[in-house]
Order: C-alpha cells, then sequence, then structure tokens
C-alpha cells in the first residue's frame, strides 16, 4: 500500500522535473504536500500553465493519493474498532 512518504517525494520529483518551480504559491505548496492536504495541493495547482499530458499526469497522481489516504485512514480506523 501506498504511503504518504511516497506520494510527497513522487510529486515534488515530478514538479522539479516539469521545471515548474516558479509556480505561484510554491511555499503554500510544499507545505500542503509535506501536510498531505491534496485539496490544497490540487486548488495551488489549478491554475499552474502544464500540458494536457502533464496536467493528467497530476490529476492521476493526486487522485491516487487521495484514494491511498482514503484507504490509509479507513484502515487504521477499522484497527482501532478492533481493539
Amino acid at each position: 500500500m501506498a504511503d504518504h512518504t511516497w506520494f510527497m517525494v513522487t510529486l515534488g520529483k515530478w514538479l522539479e522535473r516539469q521545471e515548474r518551480q516558479n509556480v505561484p504559491h510554491r511555499v503554500e505548496l510544499g507545505r500542503a504536500i509535506h501536510q498531505g492536504d491534496v485539496a490544497t495541493v490540487r486548488e495551488l495547482l489549478r491554475d499552474a500553465p502544464f500540458t494536457p499530458a502533464q496536467q493528467r499526469h497530476l490529476d492521476d497522481l493526486l487522485d491516487r493519493w487521495e484514494h491511498a489516504t482514503r484507504a490509509n485512514g479507513e484502515a487504521a480506523g477499522h484497527a482501532r474498532e478492533a481493539e
């Protein structure tokens, strides 16, 4: 199961490869990635000048991160209930 750290590193590296270090709100973006706040990451990158292919890849990464976060949260909740 993918974890938060994997998505943080993957998203950070991908953004660097896209040479988007000067995207608006770069500090806030880094903070949101570090905190696992996918909704804020989406909002901050909404108007970034990505190509359609880049945007699809980014959306896929963010969708998978959200899904993994939800699945991890549900698994943790079930584990607490079993105790």
